[in-house]
């Protein structure tokens, strides 16, 4: 509502004012490319996706193309121009920037890895998306359940993070299937289950 009403009133603003907000959006844009491709490459399992940064210059080349609308007071493209090219970098995130970095994350390399309507628990603490994934609760162990829920006859799993892993270590059933670095987290997921294969 407060943008439409700013927008409906852009055409009584100063030009220098809306010039001046274009420019700190296309300098904003250019700051969020740059910050990505860092981030990216800074984070070890998706670092060879830095390059999909770029998508986001589709925002910059918007703000651009807005600044000489404005700038030849064409206020109405300069509007459509930051709505289009913002509407267009909504599709190529989802589409193309976004699905290869997701399935670099732990939840999506581990899932084929679980076999549906399997037991699956968690031990100490997990990654909260696979609740999300899997669409069931995901119930706790304590130290002292381990080894009893290992040692049934049909497969389980559990899901703890890597640094419990040495709670596992004397437990002839259990078996690390996966362990994945979170994204832009310094934990990583572990997958154990009673049975290797």
């Amino acid at each position: 509502m407060i943008i439409g009403y700013y927008l409906s009133q852009i055409h009584t603003s100063r030009l220098w004012s809306v010039l001046s907000s274009v420019s700190l959006y296309v300098f904003i844009t250019v700051a969020v490319v740059v910050g990505l491709y860092f981030g990216i490459k800074n984070e070890p399992p998706i670092s060879d996706l830095s390059h999909l940064s770029f998508w986001f210059l589709t925002l910059t080349v918007g703000g651009v193309f807005s600044f000489i609308f404005f700038l030849k007071r064409n206020y109405q493209m300069g509007i459509v121009s930051l709505s289009v090219f913002s509407v267009f970098m909504t599709f190529l995130f989802f589409y193309i920037a976004f699905p290869p970095v997701d399935r670099r994350n732990p939840v999506m390399q581990m899932l084929p890895l679980i076999e549906k309507n399997r037991e699956v628990r968690y031990y100490h603490s997990f990654n909260p998306a696979f609740v999300f994934y899997l669409r069931r609760e995901i119930k706790p162990l304590d130290k002292g359940q381990l080894d009893r829920f290992l040692s049934q006859k049909d497969r389980a799993y559990i899901l703890t993070r890597k640094r419990y892993l040495k709670d596992f270590e004397n437990m002839p059933n259990s078996h690390v299937l996966k362990v994945v670095k979170d994204l832009f987290e310094k934990k990583h997921s572990a997958l154990i289950s009673n049975k290797k294969d």
